[in-house]
């Protein structure tokens, strides 16, 4: 049979003693000298509470998932980071379109303000950012093992300026090239898109994206990189898919003005040939009355 003791400790709700208190330095010296059956059912009390697994807290419960997701991810980009990293541009990617179609629809009056969701737009983004996923995240890497000799500050530093210099700008012409010529834009569809949308978009991409550098580079790990840079991308593929998509609107109002001015010139040359007609038409008959006359 039990002692009394024992059965208390190991009932629901008590709480077994704190490790340190059982530890010689913090025991009293009325401890040592304690019965023999009380010190071995401090121990076995002790040794039931460790033995048995203690419930996880409710916010443990949520984010332990997630935890194991972003460790596994992690893992995946360490094995195998080019099908990591296309799985990841392609759910941005897609993510991106949709949430600009539903944020930013066309305006009323518009071409596509009344075709609904428009799917090859979504297809557009996609394979463009599948396009640019793996040569992004061989820039990424690579260039986080550069200027590792210097204090981390400066090497944080040139990592975000050469990447706002040399790879978005990259990054944008394709993107805006690639984009005109999926819309059938053609060589002069793409300079003319690239030209309009360029500097816009790289001024939007310094106040964005040096942020999202410099925290990543500094205190994300290589391997979570990728996914820290992929939410960010979220935001601006939504961005730089409305872009895009109102400079395909404004590039078609410029073709209709251009039709228009056209219309309006061939309107006026038409008047001008018609009324030379009339002339003409005025002198036969005069012509004719005065030879009817004689």
């Amino acid at each position: 049979m039990l002692p009394g003791r024992l059965i208390l400790l190991l009932r629901p709700g008590i709480r077994p003693p704190h490790p340190l208190r059982l530890h010689p330095r913090f025991t009293s010296t009325t401890s040592s000298t304690a019965s023999p059956a009380s010190s071995s059912t401090i121990a076995v009390a002790a040794a039931a509470a460790a033995s048995s697994p203690l419930p996880l807290r409710l916010h443990q419960r949520f984010t332990a998932p997630i935890i194991r997701a972003v460790r596994w991810y992690g893992r995946c980009q360490l094995r195998i980071p080019w099908k990591t990293q296309l799985a990841t541009s392609f759910v941005i990617n897609f993510l991106s379109d949709v949430n600009a179609q539903l944020l930013f629809p066309p305006p009323p009056g518009t071409s596509g303000a009344n075709e609904g969701y428009d799917f090859y737009r979504t297809f557009r983004m996609v394979f463009t950012g599948l396009l640019f996923a793996i040569p992004g995240n061989e820039w990424y890497t690579r260039i986080s093992k550069i200027w590792t000799r210097y204090p981390k500050i400066v090497a944080v530093s040139l990592r975000v300026l050469a990447s706002q210099l040399i790879f978005s700008p990259f990054f944008l012409i394709g993107f805006f090239s690639v984009q005109a010529g999926l819309e059938g834009g053609g060589w002069d569809g793409a300079v003319g898109r690239v030209k309009a949308r360029l500097m816009g978009a790289w001024g939007d991409s310094l106040k964005f994206w040096p942020i999202v550098g410099a925290v990543n580079f500094w205190f994300i790990p290589l391997e979570f990189r990728a996914l820290v840079g992929g939410a960010a991308g979220l935001c601006w593929g939504t961005w730089l898919s409305y872009l895009n998509s109102r400079g395909a609107v404004g590039e078609v109002k410029v073709e209709v003005r251009e039709r228009i001015v056209e219309l309006e010139e061939k309107a006026v040359k038409d008047v001008e040939a018609v009324k030379e007609t009339v002339k003409e038409v005025k002198k036969t008959v005069k012509s004719i009355k005065d030879d009817t006359v004689n």
